[in-house]
């Protein structure tokens, strides 16, 4: 399975808001929020890891993150408070 197919089935299975690659070459996950709900980044690594097994992909995360920023509207993603999580394709 490449990267591409992998990306493409984080963001339609789990509904990441962004999905894509950094400078080392690993992927990343982003899912935006206002309010948290309860939910950890823990939670998505392990939801990440849960598809990455179910499709017998060979992974490591790297890091998994909560980001707080203030509100900016129309801001990015990445530039908003948002759950990251880091994947390295072995």
């Amino acid at each position: 399975m490449t990267k591409r197919e992998i990306k493409r089935m984080i963001k339609d299975v789990l509904h990441a808001d962004t999905v894509g690659t950094n400078k080392q070459g690993n992927i990343v996950c982003r899912w935006g929020f206002f309010y948290t709900h309860g939910r950890t980044a823990e939670q998505y690594a392990d939801a990440v890891s849960d598809l990455l097994d179910r499709n017998q992909v060979s992974y490591s995360i790297v890091e998994s993150a909560q980001i707080w920023k203030a509100f900016r509207g129309g801001a990015s993603t990445a530039n908003q408070s948002h759950f990251r999580v880091e994947v390295q394709i072995n």
